[in-house]
Formats: structure tokens, sequence, C-alpha cells
């Protein structure tokens, strides 16, 4: 995972240091300078040559004034007021806030500030880069119609408030919808302490949340290689629709929250809490609010026992059409994968929670091992699918393919016999792989353990084709395949990172050699339009050659089982 940060604790603060200075963005004009004690008027605080002290403006001028094309540089000290532009920028011209050189402006945000360490809302087209809030009473909000915006660089560490540390959604104070939030890119972020136990009601609070109901049409967001740990209720809440989670850290396990009172359900042996790490939400009044959502080559680790329920998985999904591929997923309490069905105040429905997940390639490993407290109500699997037995007819079509599911307590479960004829569990391999280095003493570590695989694995090009053709095709554009839900096409997530950092996936058919570069996908038709012609056989079988990252997952005669492919060249 490609990093353009340095993380270290100072005086037991986690803060941001930044490893080069970024410098104004092409087409920006002279930059402004703000600093905590600055005192200027908006006009005097711009200048070529750094400003300091009250030579500077404040941070509430440089919010009121700032407007597309403009550049404002915070120096080091600490802010209590939240970074809240009123204006937007413009595609070509965007308005920065950026820290200067090696500084560290620190934002430490009460309610009377703002709550809010970062609050964009109504406004587009911002970047945000460089910035460090401790002990605010919350981290982020981006709302109201607030789309384009990028957060990168930054750091927040814990929280003095709400369940909803980072918020991404359409919703105002009053519930209503409004314009939607899309498009908004945060990366290379550390998200860290931001979990709480709510010692009255028994309850574990935190999340950095995408959506707030089945009706915010909050979508195309993404994350990517950011570091999220001690998360409380979880490290991520994902909603809405085509948001995109891919190449972030995730470590949840019980250390940061302690159980004082020794009063809730469950009591662990450490005196410490952690929860799931990745949830896919369907809140409100309908279950499905997470719908076609990439969560693609992440590490997710050590979710940790919950105060107050079955938590404690990797990845817990109530999402509809989720591709989760290449992740290391593992030393997980309780489930590595977990697909959930949750009915509708206790009804069917139409949208079935859970439903129509692709999950392959994923390394799962040592999961189900956690605290003892946990395992009245908890399952202990690599993966599970499950519903309920009064509404067990979904989940509904999940496949679970080509992955590496080994040394978990018990290898994988479905909920009832009625969904089990819905669910492909094909080609997972349950035997020691042959890890690189499966050492997983040190919880925070960025790389271990290394789950990459070694020379003579019998892993390697053992993965199967992932779908066939249906129907041949000569120097045709048009390939119809019998599941197209495995792919993705390039338009999800942030158009920030569109050619940047997220391209459509490239297919091999027949055979390896014969790739083809995806366009778009209709998934009703199961319908794949290709970049240029091909030609195939009725059949065919179908392989990912390179996800989106762009990377290259497939080297050799077939690809190989889990999330890493060893190289044979």
């Amino acid at each position: 995972m490609s990093r353009i940060y340095r993380l270290g604790f100072a005086l037991g603060l986690l803060l941001f240091v930044p490893s080069t200075f970024l410098g104004e963005e092409p087409g920006q004009s002279m930059p402004y300078w703000v600093s905590p004690s600055g005192t200027a008027a908006w006009q005097n605080a711009r200048s070529d040559t750094p400003l300091a002290g009250a030579a500077c403006c404040s941070l509430a001028t440089a919010n009121a004034n700032a407007v597309a094309g403009e550049t404002v540089y915070l120096r080091g000290g600490t802010y209590v007021t939240s970074l809240k532009p009123v204006h937007s920028g413009t595609a070509e011209n965007r308005i920065v806030f950026q820290g200067y050189g090696g500084e560290v402006p620190l934002f430490t945000v009460n309610e009377a500030g703002g709550r809010w360490a970062v609050k964009l809302q109504g406004v587009s087209y911002i970047k945000i880069d460089g910035l460090s809030s401790i002990n605010s009473g919350a981290f982020f909000f981006i709302g109201y119609g607030s789309c384009y915006n990028e957060i990168a660089n930054c750091t927040f560490d814990r929280s003095s408030g709400d369940y909803q540390l980072g918020f991404i959604t359409d919703w105002n104070s009053a519930h209503s919808a409004k314009a939607g939030t899309r498009h908004n890119w945060l990366h290379h972020n550390t998200f860290s302490r931001y979990g709480a136990i709510d010692y009255v009601r028994g309850q574990d609070l935190g999340s950095i949340r995408i959506s707030n109901n089945y009706d915010d049409t909050t979508s195309h967001n993404t994350f990517e290689d950011n570091v999220f740990f001690y998360g409380g209720h979880d490290c991520i809440d994902i909603g809405g629709q085509c948001n995109v989670v891919r190449n972030n850290v995730f470590h949840n396990e019980g250390a940061y929250f302690k159980d004082l009172t020794k009063s809730f359900g469950n009591v662990p042996s450490s005196g410490y809490f952690g929860n799931r790490n990745i949830l896919l939400s369907n809140s409100g009044d309908s279950p499905g609010t997470a719908y076609h959502t990439l969560i693609e080559g992440n590490r997710i680790g050590y979710a940790g026992t919950p105060p107050d329920d079955d938590g404690s998985n990797g990845i817990e999904n109530a999402g509809c059409h989720t591709l989760v591929r290449y992740n290391d997923i593992f030393g997980n309490g309780g489930m590595g994968y977990y697909s959930k069905m949750q009915p509708k105040g206790g009804e069917n429905t139409s949208l079935k929670s859970g439903s129509w997940g692709r999950v392959y390639h994923n390394t799962i490993y040592h999961g189900g091992y956690g605290d003892a407290s946990i395992y009245g109500h908890q399952f202990k699997h690599g993966v599970c699918i499950w519903s309920y037995s009064t509404f067990d007819n979904w989940p509904t079509n999940v496949v679970v393919k080509n992955n590496i599911v080994y040394d978990n307590y018990q290898e994988w479960r479905v909920g009832t016999s009625n969904i089990l004829p819905q669910v492909t569990y094909a080609n997972n391999f349950n035997m020691n792989p042959g890890f690189a280095n499966p050492d997983m003493t040190d919880k925070s570590s960025l790389s271990l353990p290394d789950l990459s695989l070694t020379a003579g694995s019998a892993c390697i090009d053992a993965g199967a084709p992932l779908t066939q053709a249906s129907g041949s095709g000569t120097s045709s554009t048009k390939l119809v395949v019998f599941d197209a839900l495995l792919f993705q096409d390039g338009t999800w997530g942030s158009v920030l990172t569109h050619g940047v950092t997220h391209f459509p996936d490239s297919i091999a058919i027949g055979s390896v050699t014969n790739i083809a570069r995806i366009v778009s996908i209709d998934y009703p038709t199961k319908t794949i339009t290709l970049a240029a012609p091909a030609t195939w056989a009725d059949k065919d079988g179908i392989w990912l050659i390179s996800n989106s990252s762009g990377k290259t997952v497939l080297i050799g005669t077939a690809p190989d089982l889990g999330a890493h492919e060893f190289d044979k060249r």
C-alpha cells in the first residue's frame, strides 16, 4: 500500500507529519495565510512568502472569504473552530485548505466551536490537505449536496461526542433529504480512537458513516489508502450506492474502550472492548441501504469483543450486491465475512439485505478465536451467510469462490437449509497455503501478517474461472455472461479517482491471453460492453485480469487462490 505520510505518537497524541510540502495546485493564485492568532483582513493575508501569527487572517475569515481557485495555508497551532468554507470551488479551480510545510494545524473543536473539525455543508470542489484533529466533538461532516470534495493526508484522532464521528449524508437536521452528496474522495488519512461506551444504555458508540437512511441518495464516494482503528461499534458503516472502500487498513481489537462496570452482556477477559470493522448498513425503514459497494484490497483484522451484541466481524454485510475481493481478513474474534438478512420491522421485503454478494479471491485467516464471553450468540466461522428461521428465503444468490479460508475456528456456515441452495461456495482452500509470514503479534502493523504466497504453494494457478460466456461472439464488443455481478466498470466511487486511482476491470475470455477491458455493464441483462472487439466461444471461462486499482491479478496460466498473486515471471 503506497503511503505519503508518516504516523507518529507525540505525547500520546497521533499527529500527521507531511513528508513533503506539496505546494499550490496548478492554476492556483497567490495563497492566503491563516494562523490561530491571525487578525489580518482577508486582502492583507495574501502573500507569495509565508506569513505568520497576527499577520495571517483567522480561520473564520478564511471560511467566509475563500473562493474558487484560491489556496489557503494553515500555519501550525491549535484551532478551536470548524474548518467550514461557505463558498464552492469549481472542477477547474478548487478551493484548497492545506497545512503548511511540516507544521501541524491541530483542531480541537468542541460544541461551541462547531463540533466537527471539518464541515462541508452544501459546498463542492473543496480540498482539505494535511490537517490534524485531536479530541474534537467529531471528525468530519460532508453533506446536504456537498460533492467532489477531497480530504487527504489528515489525522483524526479521538473524539468527544457523537455516534457518527465522520458522516457523509444528504440529510439535514430536520431529517429531510437534500440534493445528493456524491463523488467525495477521502484518502491517506488516519481515523483512530473514536469509539466509546454509553455506560447508561450499555451500548458501544462510534462510526464513520456513509448515508443516513434508505432514502438518502448519497452515492459514489471513495475511501482509499486510509488507516482506521478503534472505531467502537464499527470502523466504517457503508450505506448508499456505488461507494468504494479500497486499500485501507482496519483493526478494531479490544484495546481502547475499557469495561469499568462489568455490567454489559459481554465481559472480555482483557477488560477492553472492540467490535466489527466494516458494516454494510440497512438502517432506517428499509433494508438494503448499501447497494453496489466495492470492498477491495483492504487489510481487515482483529475485530474484538463487543459490549452488547454479536459483532466482532471483519465484514458484516447487510447490503445488496457487494463486491468483496482481494482483501486480507484475519484474526477477527467472530466471523471473517458475514452476509446477513435483516427484515423490515420483522416483515419480508422485496429488497433482500445481504443478497447478491460476490466474495472472491480473499484470504480469510484465523478467525473465530475471540473472547469466550461472546460465544453465547456469536458464530465463529471464516464465512457465514445467515438468515433467521422465521424469514429464511434470503440472503439470496451469494457466491463465495476462489478464497483461502484457512485456520478459522470453523470454515463456513449457512443459516438455514432453505437458503443453502442459493449460496455458491466453490473452489475455496482450507489447508495451509504457505504464507510468507503469518505473524499477528503486532496488531497495529501495516504489513503483518504477510499473507502472500510462497513458491510451491498449492494455491498457485489453482483459481477457477469466475463465470462463463453465455453464447459465442466473433469480433464483438457485447459479451453476455452467466454472472455479470462479479465485475465493475470503473464508474463506482468518486469521479475524482476515475482514471487516476480507479479503473474498469479487465477480463480474460477463454484463455488468459484473450484480454478485454470493460467499458460498461448492464447487470439486468448480464451484458458487458468491451472496449475493443473480441472473439470467444460459448461457455468460455472468464477470469479477472486487472482490478479497480489497475493492478494485475492474474500472472501465469490461471489466477492464484486468495488475495495475492504470486509473481511467477
